[in-house]
């Protein structure tokens, strides 16, 4: 179990367990008491189990010792997922000045709303108020999760066996997403390419133009999260931010390998911020960043294995525009030697015409040699055709005039 030392004396304290998938060194930086969940093995499979009521009141109550009784705001895998949420709530009835919040989710969007919580206590706000911190990130979490065989999930009990005998049964590529606070399919695919395809739609739709936080898991899918990511930069508005997460072992016990997630937390409309005391917003069109809550005082990573920095989306738009203003500057030069230029536009004519001059030529040459060819034919022929007469001619006065002098003789 992660813990914190006396610094969180006389505040509010966070309490989440290991789905919420944070650093080690982020919890303690944040203050945030994380419980490992159960994690065994059967039959040469791992299998999780649920936070007991014991275990998860003893991290309670030394976290109520170190806040000074001010209160703990718990965060746990939704109840509709794992029965972690309805022990909490056992654990919670012990003591006082616990609230269980139940999340609906799992995931890194939940710890995005621990951090979220564990800020405003670091402000000085009484547990009503960090509740409402917490809360308010998860409403604008949303998560999309593809997992190449449904078995894993259909063996914890996530998901019907007819889900993922039909999805086995037909090749389908299913993406899980959380409906009612539980999982469900929310799209079917043929391929991954359409996977990434789909999850991007999905979580653009998501953002409709408003910034957003994005969080993209998965259990050794490194390729497929690298794609994920260049095609969100180039889908989602400037300011996102992007962080690249490690599923833990509990949880990739249920996914299975190979397995990648889009978690992302939506910018707060210009409305619902304007009452809030981060600082006015300059007049203009862009859209408001995301609230502080999410990526960190300090930016610093706030996940598990956060990858090296990659493009971000404003030097992806960037490049693209740079190449489109070049593909412009071509095309105008194109149209203005056709259109602006008189010499270059009369060679262009000249070229064509002195071309097509010398097509038409070439056709009349073979034209003529082959009329002359014919006419050289005929008249070979003639020729062949007064010779033959004037021998026959030639044959016929000699006979007579022999028989003529044979006549005179006589």
């Amino acid at each position: 179990m992660t813990g914190v030392g006396e610094r969180g004396a006389g505040r509010v304290q966070v309490v989440v367990d290991e789905s919420a998938c944070l650093d080690d060194a982020v919890a303690r930086r944040h203050g945030i008491t994380v419980v490992p969940l159960g994690l065994d093995e059967v039959d040469g499979e791992q299998t999780t189990s649920a936070i007991g009521p014991l275990t998860l009141c003893a991290a309670y109550a030394r976290a109520l010792e170190r806040g000074g009784d001010a209160g703990v705001v718990a965060l746990h895998l939704g109840k509709g997922l794992s029965a972690t949420w309805s022990n909490a709530m056992t654990a919670a009835a012990v003591l006082e000045r616990v609230t269980v919040v139940d999340s609906t989710m799992v995931g890194a969007g939940m710890g995005a709303a621990a951090i979220a919580a564990a800020e405003k206590a670091a402000e000085g706000a009484d547990l009503e108020e960090c509740v409402a911190a917490a809360e308010g990130v998860l409403a604008r979490n949303r998560l999309w999760l593809y997992v190449p065989k449904l078995e894993p999930l259909r063996r914890g009990g996530r998901i019907s066996t007819g889900q993922a005998v039909l999805s086995t049964a037909l090749a389908i590529k299913p993406i899980v997403g959380i409906q009612d606070g539980a999982l469900g399919l929310v799209a079917k695919c043929r391929t991954e390419a359409k996977v990434l395809d789909k999850l991007v739609d999905f979580a653009a739709t998501e953002a409709a133009g408003r910034p957003a936080h994005v969080m993209l898991q998965h259990s050794g899918a490194d390729e497929r999260v690298e794609e994920l990511h260049a095609m969100l930069s180039l889908a989602l508005p400037e300011g996102s931010t992007f962080d690249v997460v490690d599923l833990p072992a509990a949880i990739a016990a249920h996914t299975g390998p190979r397995a990648f997630a889009v978690g992302m937390v939506v910018a707060e409309d210009e409305a619902e911020g304007a009452d809030a005391d981060a600082g006015a917003i300059d007049d203009g069109d862009d859209a408001p960043l995301p609230p502080a809550s999410v990526v960190g005082r300090d930016a610093s990573p706030l996940f598990t294995s956060v990858a090296a920095k990659l493009p971000t989306w404003s030097e992806n738009r960037r490049a693209a525009i740079e190449k489109a203003e070049a593909l412009a500057h071509a095309i105008a030069e194109l149209a203005r030697r056709d259109n602006s230029d008189p010499e270059g536009a009369a060679f262009g004519r000249d070229a064509r015409e002195e071309a097509a001059q010398k097509a038409a030529d070439k056709v009349g040459d073979q034209a003529g040699d082959k009329k002359s060819d014919e006419t050289t034919v005929r008249a070979n022929e003639r020729d062949d055709d007064v010779s033959a007469a004037s021998a026959d001619d030639g044959d016929a006065d000699s006979c007579g005039d022999g028989d003529g002098w044979d006549v005179v003789k006589q």
